[in-house]
This record gives C-alpha cells, sequence and structure tokens, in this order.
C-alpha cells in the first residue's frame, strides 16, 4: 500500500511533441495550429498524458480542483518531462485521501515551460493512513508545532519578552502562532487582535523548505519566494525566532514522514 509524503517526487519519462501532437490536439478543440506552436491549453493535455503513463499500474484517482499557469508556448520538438512533487496529504470525509501535488512541464534542459497545481482524491485503500500533521498550515500542523517549541530553549529564550502574533500562510491555508513570554498559548486560524506579521508563501515553496537538505528560509525570502504581511520591523527583529520555527517545522515534517 502506498504511502505519499510532503515532498515527494516523480519524474517522468520525456516525450518530444511532433506536428502530429498539434494537429490531432486542434481536430479535438476545433482549433488552428500554425508555425508549430502549441494552444496554451495542449501543455495540461500532455501532462495528463504523461503523469497517467508514468503511473500505470498506480491506484485510480479523481482530480478535485486544479490550476495552471504558461511560462512560454509549447513548440514542436520540444522534449518535455513532467515533475510531481507532493506537497500535503489530507482525509476527506469520504474517507478518501486528499492529495495535494505540484505539476511542470521541464525542457530536457531543464527550463519550466508551464507548470500548476492540483488536489486528486485516492482510496484510503490505496494511500494509507495520512499523518493530520501532513498538511502545512493546518491546525494539526500548528498544534505539533507549538509542542516542538515549547521544548525547544532556543524558542523560549529569544521569545521571553515578546508578545504577538506570527502568521503562516501556505497556499490557501493560514494559522496564527500567539505566543506570549516564551511560550505559544494559542494556535488559531485567527486570533483576537491578528497577526503581528505573517509570512507566506506557495504550497511548493513550503515543501521545498521544510524537506530540502538544510534550513533555506533566508535565502529563499531574499529571492523572493516568501512575502511578509504586517509588521516589517518585527519581522526582521524576529529573524533569529523564524531560524528556529523553521527547525522546528522541519523536525515535524522528517517526524511525520517516519510515523
Amino acid at each position: 500500500m502506498e504511502r505519499f509524503r510532503i515532498g515527494q517526487r516523480f519524474t517522468s519519462a520525456s516525450r518530444s511533441v511532433t506536428r502530429e501532437d498539434l494537429a490531432t490536439f486542434a481536430r479535438w478543440e476545433g482549433l488552428r495550429v500554425s508555425d508549430g506552436v502549441a494552444p496554451a491549453a495542449f501543455g495540461v493535455i500532455l501532462a495528463a498524458e504523461l503523469d497517467r503513463s508514468e503511473d500505470q499500474g498506480g491506484p485510480p484517482y479523481r482530480v478535485l480542483e486544479s490550476s495552471w499557469s504558461y511560462h512560454r508556448p509549447i513548440r514542436v520538438g520540444d522534449a518535455l518531462r513532467l515533475e510531481v512533487t507532493i506537497t500535503g496529504c489530507d482525509s476527506a470525509d469520504n474517507g478518501e485521501r486528499v492529495i495535494h501535488r505540484h505539476l511542470a512541464l521541464v525542457t530536457d534542459g531543464g527550463e519550466q515551460v508551464q507548470a500548476g497545481t492540483d488536489r486528486i482524491a485516492v482510496s484510503a485503500g490505496h494511500s494509507g493512513a495520512p499523518d493530520p500533521r501532513s498538511v502545512i498550515g493546518s491546525l494539526d500542523w500548528a498544534a505539533a508545532l507549538a509542542e516542538l517549541l515549547s521544548r525547544d530553549a532556543r524558542f523560549r529564550s529569544a521569545t521571553d519578552q515578546w508578545d504577538g502574533t506570527i502568521g503562516l500562510r501556505c497556499g490557501d491555508r493560514e494559522m496564527q502562532l500567539r505566543i506570549y513570554r516564551g511560550r505559544v498559548i494559542e494556535t488559531a486560524r485567527r486570533t483576537p487582535l491578528g497577526a503581528t506579521f505573517t509570512v507566506a508563501a506557495s504550497e511548493l515553496t513550503w515543501t521545498e523548505l521544510l524537506t530540502g537538505p538544510r534550513n533555506d528560509f533566508m535565502r529563499l525570502a531574499m529571492r523572493g519566494r516568501f512575502s511578509v504581511i504586517g509588521n516589517g520591523y518585527e519581522y526582521l527583529r524576529l529573524a533569529k525566532v523564524l531560524s528556529v520555527l523553521v527547525d522546528n517545522a522541519r523536525l515535524l515534517t522528517e517526524e511525520g514522514e517516519y510515523r
């Protein structure tokens, strides 16, 4: 029984785009194709084909929602592979497992041509039981993170004189840590006075940060992969606290992987 986990990656075989591919797509969609350039929607179809071809014999699934972005046109002769990253594992009310994924069509030279995200539903019998902490930014995740922080002397020391709230946003999920004198006294979607500041990024960025070889928060933040909403002065003043917080979030992800 396969158990999906945050940071798990799959890569398909490379496939060259042909004129016959574009002609077939044009007939399906009733479009004209010229100059060997594929219509924008062709990438979605190609990604689905590569995903299915890579997952032959894998569990059946259905797509709950998806979004897609276009970086440059796909052309005849492009050799493309699909790179899939698991960014979250959750449970649905009907007992299915909901897998969050980031998908990218990448050339053999490493250029990302198109990319997107989706959530797929997989039968519980095929995916194993998810760790309730395995959706970054969920309340279960926040509670487990708060417990780890309460045991970290670095965190207690760095926040001993601080009274405020740190918000963490992963994609469209946000939670807040209410901190008072070295302790996380509340975790919630919203706290009464709101967040002092909120650190926000995509599911993929959080996944890369928490499953990568090192704590690269500051480097990713300086590259614009994270954004900060709210009190920028307090954000800068608590740089050490954020580094410790990420250390513990990485530990939480590692523990979840081996549960």
